[in-house]
């Protein structure tokens, strides 16, 4: 969601943009450590007023920033949390003290879902400073969501039918099970090879956070002779080029926020076949969660079907936050246009 903000905001009249950590826009300017962009926003000039939209889950810098708002009125803290799956007793000492400063004192707050406001509401935040709202921002089109696929995944690509795509961050357990549903993938590849043999999966990852598991599914693949059908892209880029190219898109976690990869998926026209472990957008195909069973023969039936189940998706609109996010940065520094 911040990258798609950034990229609207870019495009008309802006004096900065400052970005913590990772960016690929040349006009952005980035600080590379949390402390530096906090004294950087104290420190400020007295008329220069700041919009901090923070997206990133530590209560810890939750909390800071939305002190930085109380010490600085020209800086606007507005935090966006995506989920919020723990329950209070299982939280630290620590989180809990972030967490409720947060909650009490941080100017705004844009949440998916009514679970979640109510969630913050009870460790004391404001309902009137939660804004509940759709997190999918479509992307601005300009030179980097046009950007070719790299060669490599263009040449294993080439002559696949159907192409499946999913994307994830890192890897992560959940219930002691792997939340994000790789080796659900993998075992949805080889049958699917049984009726499909040409078919072409890339899973995305930025990076690699857990080597040894990283290296069972790998030992999977050569077991299941999918090297030729599965493919690792391991680098972090926008997933959108990989979006477009693909038939299908696939998100098999056993548990999950409001995935906005599937309502960009569902943007492009693109059917999103989903496991049914939380609420998920309407024209999602289901399957029962952590179900291999189900899985291929959803998946199945949706290839057998996919050009009609495209022409549907094509006619169906997409809602944006993008103007309700501008409309809340404009409250919070006052302007009116």
């Amino acid at each position: 969601m911040i990258f798609r903000i950034r990229d609207f905001i870019l495009k008309g009249k802006i004096t900065k943009y400052i970005s913590w950590k990772g960016n690929s826009n040349p006009k952005v300017k980035v600080i590379k450590y949390f402390w530096l962009l906090w004294l950087k926003f104290l420190f400020s000039k007295a008329g220069e007023p700041s919009i901090i939209h923070y997206h990133t889950s530590y209560w810890k810098y939750r909390a800071l920033l939305s002190l930085l708002s109380k010490l600085r009125s020209n800086s606007k803290t507005i935090l966006t949390v995506h989920s919020m799956r723990e329950e209070k007793e299982d939280l630290a000492f620590n989180t809990k003290f972030y967490l409720r400063y947060a909650a009490k004192n941080a100017p705004h707050f844009l949440v998916t879902n009514q679970g979640i406001k109510d969630k913050l509401i009870n460790w004391g935040a404001n309902k009137n400073k939660i804004t509940v709202i759709s997190p999918f921002i479509p992307p601005v089109e300009n030179e980097s969501t046009n950007d070719s696929l790299p060669e490599d995944v263009r040449n294993f690509l080439e002559n696949k039918f159907p192409i499946i795509s999913a994307n994830e961050s890192q890897f992560t357990f959940y219930n002691n099970q792997d939340a994000y549903g790789f080796d659900l993938s993998i075992e949805l590849s080889k049958k699917l090879k049984k009726e499909y043999p040409n078919f072409g999966f890339v899973f995305m990852l930025p990076g690699i956070n857990n080597e040894k598991y990283f290296k069972s599914l790998n030992d999977k693949l050569d077991e299941y002779g999918l090297r030729e059908n599965f493919m690792f892209f391991v680098k972090p880029m926008e997933f959108y080029p990989l979006l477009k190219r693909s038939d299908i898109f696939l998100r098999p976690t056993n548990t999950d926020g409001d995935a906005i990869s599937i309502r960009e998926a569902l943007h492009l026209g693109i059917p999103s076949v989903a496991s049914d472990c939380v609420p998920r957008p309407d024209s999602t195909i289901l399957f029962k969660n952590r179900d291999a069973e189900d899985l291929n023969t959803v998946l199945l039936k949706l290839v057998g079907n996919l050009d009609q189940t495209q022409k549907e998706l094509q006619q169906r609109k997409s809602n944006s936050a993008l103007d309700e996010i501008i409309s809340i940065y404009k409250s919070l520094l006052n302007l009116t246009n």
